[in-house]
């Protein structure tokens, strides 16, 4: 048997239950697409967070305390209105250049500078270097889940382009 045809084989019901699903994401109404996209965000801030959190110590067994917490909660509060605010939701991911990228630049500084104020303000005991790894990693989520979804995007439409030469 061949190797490739036995692995397309055994991997058809997967795609094919990925593009049902799929289209049942497109057919959703917009508020609720903007919704499922904020939420994904919010994890990503949240994961992010928990990451940069423990990264600089190379100790992710220290638990977080109640002012830790109420750091998060703030900075997820404040990271969704941010978002919300600058626009993040109204770029068509199809369609999004240079602008849409620098207001994700921009969007994610501010959520950090969110994060470093919470931190300051509520005497927090975090490491220091927690912000600047916060930010690398809110960048490489929220910003790079965005232009995977838009470079997938633009292979499956030169994919299902015709040759002309």
């Amino acid at each position: 048997m061949n190797p490739v045809k036995y692995l397309v084989d055994r991997m058809r019901p997967g795609l094919e239950a990925a593009a049902s699903t799929v289209s049942r994401v497109i057919e959703v109404p917009r508020n609720v697409k903007l919704a499922m996209v904020l939420a994904a965000d919010m994890v990503l801030v949240a994961l992010s967070m928990l990451v940069a959190f423990g990264y600089p110590l190379d100790n992710f067994d220290r638990p977080a305390g109640g002012v830790e917490f109420i750091v998060a909660l703030l900075t997820l509060a404040a990271s969704a209105i941010i978002f919300l605010r600058m626009g993040l939701y109204r770029a068509v991911i199809r369609f999004m250049g240079q602008q849409a990228i620098w207001t994700i630049l921009q969007a994610v500084t501010y959520s950090t500078l969110v994060l470093a104020a919470a931190i300051f303000f509520t005497q927090a005991e975090m490491p220091r270097s927690m912000i600047y790894v916060y930010w690398a990693l809110a960048m490489c989520t929220v910003g790079g889940t965005r232009l995977a979804i838009r470079a997938s995007y633009q292979a499956r439409l030169r994919s299902s382009t015709k040759n002309v030469l």
